[in-house]
């Protein structure tokens, strides 16, 4: 079970399970517009926990990017590596594991694109069997720090598997928020049902 973003601080609405008792001394309206408030408040926080989200998601696809060029740049200069057994790479990644033929194994080099900026890359030729000792990560908008290979490849995967863990938080708390703004609209149309009624009775009275 992934642990909820909102960290046991989720806000919680109850279902009134008699209108008549809940309604005794208080007037529709301002009762009505109470609930209103609350529905509108979870509405708020539901679109932000949307866009949290997709925020979050928005992140996978770069980096899965780079943990995919990563496994391949270690597998080019390491052939026999295999990055699953040691815990570094997803089993479904296939240029991860020594079982599968490294690029450039046969010519002694492969080509990539590199990203320079946005619609902008480079072409490079790397060389099968060239060691490297460093690569360098953004951590952060305006900071890049550098890793020995295999300790990048951990760094990315963590980052990958946390933002993954936080989605599905996400996902829970989204779920209970929906369901709390359930509750409201149920209460609402109930109080809506029953002044309905109530006014009714009244004119019924009145008319005696």
């Amino acid at each position: 079970m992934s642990k909820s973003f909102m960290s046991g601080q989720r806000p919680t609405a109850h279902f009134i399970p008699d209108i008549e008792a809940y309604m005794s001394g208080k007037q529709t309206e301002p009762t009505v517009r109470a609930l209103e408030g609350q529905y509108t408040k979870f509405r708020f926080m539901e679109k932000a926990l949307l866009q949290r989200k997709s925020g979050l998601a928005g992140r996978l696809p770069e980096l899965n990017k780079a943990l995919s060029a990563l496994v391949l740049l270690a597998r080019a200069a390491d052939p026999d590596v295999d990055l699953v057994a040691e815990g570094l790479a997803d089993a479904d990644m296939p240029e991860a594991s020594s079982q599968v033929t490294p690029p450039g194994a046969e010519t002694g080099h492969f080509d990539m694109r590199f990203e320079l900026a946005e619609t902008l890359y480079a072409e490079g030729r790397i060389k099968t069997g060239a060691a490297f000792d460093t690569v360098h990560l953004w951590i952060g908008s305006n900071v890049m720090v550098a890793y020995p290979p295999k300790e990048a490849l951990g760094v990315l995967r963590r980052n990958r598997d946390q933002t993954l863990t936080m989605m599905d938080g996400i996902d829970d708390d989204i779920a209970h928020i929906r369901e709390q703004i359930n509750i409201l609209q149920v209460n609402v149309a109930r109080i809506h049902n029953w002044d309905v009624k109530r006014r009714a009775a009244l004119r019924q009275q009145a008319a005696k």
